[in-house]
C-alpha cells in the first residue's frame, strides 16, 4: 500500500531545503594519506624536511614527543619569561637554544629577543605550548624559554693570577638555594669582589635560575667550584689571605673589625641561613664576626648577609 504525503489537519506545509543540503549527502572521498593530514605526526615530519612550508623562516619546528623522567630537562636549566630572556641575551648569557611556544603573541620584547637571537646565531625552535610546559615543569614561561649552556667554572688559581687589585673572595658554605647564589653574585659584583667560591657538592651551582637572579652580574664576577671548602681556605691562608666568617656567635660585631684588615687579601665566608657556617670551616677561619641586629630576628639569609658585610668591607678598602 502506497502512502501519500499527508499532513495533519491544521498542520503546516513541510518546506524543503531546495537542494541546499544536497552536498552534505555526498561522500568526502578517500581518506588522505597520513603525510597529508595536518593533525598527523607524519605531516609535521614532512614540513620539517621542507623548511619552505614552515610559517616562518626564523623558526625550526621541533617535533612533538613525550619525555620520560630521565629525559625531561630541569626547569633550572632555563631562563623563563620575556623580560628575563631579553636581559639574558643582552648580557651575552651562554645559551644553547631559544624555544618559542607555538602561536605565541608577538610583542616588542619578543621581536627584540628574536633579533638578538639572530645576531648571535642562536637556534630558535617553535614548540607546542604543552611541550614547553612539560619542559619547564609548568613554570610560568610566557611562551619563551632560553636553555642555557652548562656553566664553565674557571679555576680559582687562574682568577687570582690575573687579579691586579687586592683580592677579595666570597666563599659560600652550604648555600643550596640558587636564588641566594644569584643574589650573592650580584652583591659581589657591586662591591668589587673578585670571585664567588662554592663547593662541588651540597651547594647550589650555576643554573638558569642563578643567571636570572644575578641579572647579568655573572658576566663580571666568576663562580669557582672547589672540592673542599676547608682545604681551600687553608691553602689561601698560606698565601697570605685573612679569612673572616659571618657567625651569629661571632667574637665581635662587624663594625668593630680593624679597618686595616679590609686592605689585605681577604676571604669572606658565608653560611646557609639558620645553620650558618659549619663548625670545621668556622674553626679554620681567622676571625668570626656577627652582624649587629634586632633580637627579634635570628639570622639573615645568605644574600642579605653578604651584601651587608661587603658594604662594610668596601667602606674600609682603599679603592683605585
Amino acid at each position: 500500500m502506497a502512502f501519500k504525503n499527508a499532513r495533519k489537519p491544521g498542520g503546516k506545509k513541510t518546506v524543503g531545503s531546495g537542494g541546499k543540503n544536497r552536498k552534505a549527502l555526498k561522500g568526502k572521498g578517500p581518506t588522505p594519506k597520513a603525510k597529508d593530514r595536518p593533525a598527523h605526526v607524519k605531516y609535521r615530519d614532512k614540513k620539517e624536511r621542507n623548511p619552505k612550508n614552515t610559517r616562518s623562516a626564523q623558526f625550526t619546528k621541533e617535533p612533538r614527543r613525550s619525555f620520560s623522567n630521565n629525559e625531561k630537562r630541569s626547569a633550572s636549566d632555563f631562563i623563563l619569561g620575556r623580560n628575563p630572556v631579553l636581559e639574558a641575551l643582552k648580557e651575552n648569557v651562554d645559551a644553547a637554544v631559544l624555544r618559542i611556544a607555538n602561536g605565541v603573541d608577538v610583542d616588542d620584547r619578543l621581536r627584540q629577543i628574536l633579533t638578538l637571537a639572530s645576531d648571535k646565531n642562536l637556534p630558535v625552535m617553535e614548540v607546542e605550548r604543552r611541550e614547553l610546559d612539560r619542559l619547564t615543569n609548568n613554570t610560568n614561561h610566557q611562551g619563551v624559554a632560553l636553555a642555557v649552556s652548562p656553566y664553565k667554572y674557571p679555576d680559582l688559581k687562574e682568577i687570582l693570577a690575573h687579579t691586579k687589585t687586592t683580592p677579595l673572595l666570597v666563599i659560600l658554605d652550604g648555600v643550596t638555594d640558587p636564588r641566594n647564589l644569584g643574589a650573592v653574585i650580584r652583591s659581589a659584583a657591586g662591591f668589587y669582589a673578585n670571585a664567588v667560591v662554592v663547593a662541588e657538592r651540597r651547594s647550589a651551582g650555576v643554573t638558569g635560575a642563578v643567571w636570572k637572579t644575578a641579572a647579568g652580574a655573572l658576566s663580571h664576577v666568576p663562580v669557582c667550584q672547589v672540592v673542599n671548602i676547608t682545604r681551600t681556605i687553608t691553602e689561601l691562608q698560606e698565601k697570605g689571605f685573612f679569612a673572616v666568617a659571618l657567625d651569629g656567635d661571632g667574637d665581635m660585631n662587624l663594625d668593630q673589625v680593624d679597618p686595616d684588615l679590609a686592605n689585605r687579601p681577604l676571604i669572606l665566608v658565608i653560611g646557609a641561613e639558620g645553620r650558618g657556617v659549619s663548625r670545621l670551616v668556622a674553626q679554620t677561619c681567622d676571625l668570626r664576626v656577627q652582624i649587629p641586629m634586632s633580637k627579634k630576628i635570628d639570622s639573615l639569609n645568605a644574600a642579605v648577609a653578604t651584601g651587608v658585610a661587603l658594604y662594610s668591607i668596601t667602606r674600609s678598602r682603599k679603592l683605585d
